[in-house]
C-alpha cells in the first residue's frame, strides 16, 4: 500500500518572482528582439540535412 506524500507549501513570492525574471531573461528577451529586428528564429542555424538525398 502506498501512502501518498503531504502537499508541498506552495512556492513563496521571491521564489516566483525569480522563476519569472529567469524565464524572462532566457526566452521573453530573445524573442522580442528577435521580433524587433524582424529575424527568423532559425537563422544562424546549420540545416538538418544540407544535401538532398532521395
Amino acid at each position: 500500500m502506498r501512502i501518498p506524500l503531504p502537499a508541498a507549501p506552495p512556492p513563496g513570492r521571491g521564489a516566483r518572482r525569480g522563476a519569472d525574471l529567469r524565464f524572462a531573461r532566457e526566452h521573453l528577451a530573445p524573442w522580442i528582439r528577435r521580433r524587433l529586428t524582424g529575424r527568423p528564429s532559425g537563422d544562424g542555424r546549420p540545416a538538418k540535412r544540407p544535401e538532398l538525398l532521395p
